[in-house]
């Protein structure tokens, strides 16, 4: 039986999920699309969401932008924060918490973000793929009023293909992959539990929850979605 993401993270066996000597070259090409698609973005401050040790710290500080780390696992936010440390990094501009993104909106009225237009939301490399309830998620980024962008993968017989290569190098047993209205789950023994959602299942909710929403290719497998701050419909 799966043992409970955080739990699976918290164990060390999903760091094999960032070891770029397991990534298969779609998987390069999907973290470079993305990349693009971050750099192209108007922001001062970046909220990475499932930020693991920091993924887009350095990037960041490179290009003089504030940055806020958030992830459920506390030794990553506390990984973070020494490299914050040993870089000599200003507190103030470059922090990682301990949070659920169910209480982003929490998160950004305690930090003073909440409404701010230069600020962005940022789910990384289907970290979105990790909440076991996305409408509470998408419903805590409609409080916060804030930029979002969602990195996740498609639902096709091609992405799916690839994310079990990808899987698979990682050396998790059991893998297994369950397709319903929602998407594309996959599970391992080892407590893998990621779920690629469906387009037509996020736009749903965002109907109800969000703001206008663009839906952008990744790569060659993923899919991006950005959220507005400004309507309350979904487009």
């Amino acid at each position: 039986m799966s043992q409970p993401r955080d739990q699976f993270y918290d164990s060390g066996l999903g760091d094999l999920l960032i070891d770029p000597g397991r990534y298969p070259p779609s998987i390069q090409d999907y973290l470079y699309a993305e990349a693009e698609l971050v750099e192209s973005r108007q922001f001062s401050l970046l909220v990475e969401v499932g930020c693991m040790k920091g993924r887009y710290l350095d990037w960041c500080v490179a290009r003089h932008k504030d940055y806020l780390g958030v992830d459920i696992v506390s030794r990553y936010v506390e990984a973070g924060l020494a490299r914050v440390v040993a870089a000599g990094l200003d507190k103030d501009h470059y922090r990682l918490a301990v949070c659920s993104a169910a209480n982003l909106d929490r998160l950004a009225k305690g930090m003073g973000w909440v409404r701010r237009t230069d600020a962005l939301i940022f789910f990384p490399f289907n970290s979105f793929g990790n909440m076991s309830d996305p409408k509470a998620v998408l419903g805590a980024i409609w409080r916060a009023d804030v930029p979002v962008l969602i990195c996740t993968y498609q639902t096709n017989r091609e992405a799916t293909q690839e994310r079990w290569a990808y899987y698979r190098n990682c050396g998790y047993h059991g893998l297994v992959c369950e397709e319903n209205t929602m998407g594309v789950r996959f599970r391992s023994d080892d407590g893998l539990d990621t779920i690629a959602y469906r387009e037509d299942y996020l736009l749903e909710i965002c109907e109800r929850l969000v703001r206008g929403v663009q839906v952008l290719p990744l790569g060659h497998i993923g899919q991006a979605y950005l959220v507005g701050s400004s309507c309350r419909t979904c487009r």
